[in-house]
């Protein structure tokens, strides 16, 4: 499991997050992990009313499920913002670091693909057949004008790919 602050999946208000990821195992059933996600760490993603974030899946080839868990750090209770949040006010979250062992227990670990924030995790990523970020600017005709361990970006028109996201 691994965390990062920034807004990897290009959230509309663009403001820093923080997001968990990890993979959970085979059989993990992405529609139970909002409910148990939320309890575990003490948040609301479902609701018309207010949530603190949101989560994304990604079921792999495997059987196993890529979960990243995107927290707020800043809020927004405006609903002509022009997001499309509407009326549902979107919370910062709490600190969550203290539960995180809680949302393991919830949800589960897989047992060898393992995020830790380090150089491993783009191995596991192609393992689980994400594609790297250099690759995916090369499938869309993009010239690469850097990469990092986890990104590229286009030298043309400044878009930028990662390796556990969308082309952005």
């Amino acid at each position: 499991m691994r965390t990062r602050i920034g807004n990897p999946s290009s959230e509309a208000h663009g403001q820093p997050m923080r997001v968990i990821d990890w993979i959970a195992p085979a059989g993990t059933d992405p529609t139970t992990l909002p409910a148990a996600v939320g309890a575990a760490l003490g948040v609301t993603f479902v609701s018309r009313a207010l949530v603190h974030g949101f989560i994304s899946t990604s079921l792999r080839p495997d059987g196993s499920v890529y979960v990243a868990v995107h927290l707020y750090d800043v809020g927004c209770a405006n609903p002509a913002c022009g997001t499309g949040h509407g009326a549902t006010v979107l919370q910062a979250a709490p600190s969550v670091e203290a539960k995180r062992a809680a949302m393991v227990t919830a949800v589960g670990e897989h047992a060898t693909h393992r995020l830790t924030g380090g150089t491993g995790d783009v191995t596991t990523l192609k393992t689980l057949g994400f594609a790297t970020a250099e690759e995916k600017l090369h499938a869309r005709g993009h010239p690469v004008k850097w990469v990092d361990a986890i990104s590229a970006q286009c030298e043309d028109c400044g878009k930028v790919a990662f390796t556990d996201g969308p082309l952005r």
